[in-house]
């Protein structure tokens, strides 16, 4: 009835359905090479106006080769300008401090 060749479909895991997680962690900051321009210009960046669970995302994404900085300025969701220079943020820093309260650059909530 399921099949013509009469065999019910098969998963291809067998015993536990659960997902493990990866084989390999993580276990030491990766090195910059010394002639790479990019690992010097991620460490120069500023990360102000951040939260702390922000700040710390970011900072992981520098020590491990991950920060990729931006090309073209996107657009704030507060103001609608184009004038976010750094990498994963949502606000702009002139709207993160304009309201009264510190909010964080890239989550939008109260820092």
């Amino acid at each position: 009835i399921c099949c013509k060749s009469g065999m019910d479909k098969v998963t291809s895991r067998k015993g536990d359905s659960k997902k493990k997680g990866q084989k390999y962690q993580n276990s030491f900051k990766f090195r910059h090479y010394k002639g790479s321009g990019k690992g010097k210009a991620a460490k120069s960046i500023p990360l102000d106006k951040l939260c702390q669970r922000c700040h710390d995302t970011i900072k992981w994404k520098i020590d491990y080769e991950k920060y990729k900085p931006l090309t073209q300025p996107s657009r704030c969701k507060k103001c609608a300008q184009k004038n976010i220079i750094k990498a994963y943020r949502i606000i702009c820093d002139s709207c993160a401090v304009t309201e009264g309260k510190k909010l964080c650059t890239k989550c939008g909530k109260e820092s």
